[in-house]
């Protein structure tokens, strides 16, 4: 099992020199709460960050954040990323592990794999026990398929307040009542809890139930 331990902004102070700020956080249900415009949504945007999104809302100049951090207890093994903002490297993410079966080097944020760096979706899975790529349903019609990564169900664990005050299905990705719950969604979780994530091709189409 792994948790994250701390997660650490590196920001430029007002004379140039490097400011860090850091959130540490325990095993289990972690609650970050505090009055409007202290950074409880940042805190959101640093994990959508290390998990290879874009998290824009960093990138505002008023923040002046150069990198974020990100410290991991896998088992009691250690493992740190850190990624920056700038431009030319913001693609990659240096990790350092010392957590068996998880090398250390340079990931790559993008979906796609290349020679010489693993996507960093990879690594979060590794970190869960899943160490094959695995293909889940994308569309149920023609059971289309999709790379499994932990963005895919992402929002039913990093959970911002608006999702806790609402009435809305937390399997859903949005907040509006028209959004259906995601198919990627019902059939990651179907794996995590089956090991099971396609449909043979030729077998009759039918539409996972969650109940």
């Amino acid at each position: 099992m792994y948790y994250i331990k701390k997660i650490m902004i590196t920001s430029e102070g007002k004379d140039g020199e490097k400011v860090k700020s850091e959130l540490p956080l325990k095993p289990g249900l972690n609650i970050v709460y505090g009055p409007s415009n202290t950074g409880k949504t940042h805190v959101l945007d640093c994990f959508d960050f290390m998990l290879g999104g874009d998290a824009k809302r960093l990138y505002k100049k008023e923040l002046k954040i150069i990198a974020v951090s990100m410290f991991i207890d896998s088992d009691g093994a250690e493992l740190t990323m850190y990624r920056e903002l700038a431009e030319e490297t913001k693609s990659d993410i240096i990790v350092s592990s010392k957590v068996p079966g998880i090398a250390p080097g340079t990931y790559t944020a993008n979906n796609q794999p290349t020679k010489e760096k693993e996507t960093i979706g990879s690594l979060w899975l590794k970190l869960m026990g899943i160490h094959e790529e695995v293909k889940i349903i994308k569309q149920i019609e023609d059971a289309q398929q999709q790379r499994l990564t932990v963005r895919t169900f992402y929002h039913m664990f990093v959970i911002n307040e608006n999702r806790i005050s609402g009435e809305n299905s937390i399997l859903k990705s949005g907040t509006t009542w028209t959004n259906n719950i995601p198919v990627p969604t019902i059939t990651a979780l179907i794996y995590l809890l089956t090991e099971k994530n396609y449909i043979t091709p030729g077998e009759k189409q039918q539409t996972p139930v969650m109940k």
